[in-house]
């Protein structure tokens, strides 16, 4: 038996939601003890990769929304809880850009 595209879209759905679940609890795992430290490279990680299955999990949840022959456009806030300034590089463009 073949299931359905929303039997699918709800396996993705759960499957995501558990994924972000495990990537946002390693992120708080291996955040440094000390107050106002540096974060530690496995804390960015987790954190940028619990913002990428974010991402996909709010696109694949509104893949209801959306029927099948209809154009979608997808936005996304890069504002909202994401990891900036990861290396020095993207540091300084960020602070050159803001300065101008």
């Amino acid at each position: 038996m073949t299931p359905t595209p929303e039997e699918n879209r709800r396996r993705w759905v759960r499957d995501l939601s558990a994924c972000l679940q495990w990537h946002k609890e390693q992120a708080e795992k291996s955040k440094s003890p000390i107050l106002g430290a540096e974060p530690t490279d496995d804390s960015i990680l987790h954190s940028v990769f619990h913002n990428a299955v974010l991402d996909a999990l709010i696109v694949v949840e509104n893949l209801a929304l959306v029927d099948a022959d209809e154009e979608v456009e997808v936005i996304v806030d890069n504002n909202r809880g994401r990891v900036k300034n990861i290396t020095a590089d993207v540091k300084e463009e960020n602070e050159d850009t803001s300065n101008s």
